[in-house]
């Protein structure tokens, strides 16, 4: 089971650098939402992989993001804004810190490798000044992209 959560965990990973190439934004953190959330483990090996915090805690994520659409397309709620408030209050979110960085970094490369995948940009490296510790908000850093010099993303 820890050979294939650390799987999903990577593919996230690679996938989420793929993204940000592409859309050429950063993220700071990753918000994991619906019944998969609740799996302690995979909450924080993707927190280590994707180098970033990870916040759970909406587990029933689709019924509750309609229920708050429906009350704010009847007008019971009188925005977006007041919609988050209510799920911020309604659901105390769970943070999963990044850990063991070199580690993960090393088990990224032998997922890449094993794989054949190729992802269209690298992670920085330039963010992790030593193990396990972070730059930026709160001593982490976000998440950036630098673009490769060829090669094409694998699927």
């Amino acid at each position: 089971a820890r050979c294939c959560l650390e799987n999903v965990a990577l593919k996230c990973c690679f996938a989420l650098e793929n993204l940000l190439h592409v859309s050429g934004r950063t993220v700071h953190r990753l918000y994991a939402l619906g019944g998969g959330s609740k799996n302690e483990l995979f909450v924080q090996f993707l927190a280590n992989a994707c180098r970033l915090p990870v916040y759970t805690g909406v587990y029933e994520a689709s019924a509750v993001g309609n229920l708050l659409c429906q009350f704010c397309g009847g007008g019971e709620i009188p925005s977006e804004g007041a919609a988050k408030r209510i799920l911020r209050r309604s659901f105390p979110l769970t943070e999963y810190d990044p850990r063991e960085a070199r580690a993960w970094d090393a088990k990224y490369e032998a997922f890449l490798l094993a794989t054949g995948l190729r992802p269209l940009a690298r992670r920085s490296r330039t963010n992790v000044k030593g193990e396990g510790d972070y730059e930026g908000d709160r001593g982490r850093g976000p998440m950036r992209v630098r673009a490769r010099a060829s090669g094409k993303a694998g699927a």
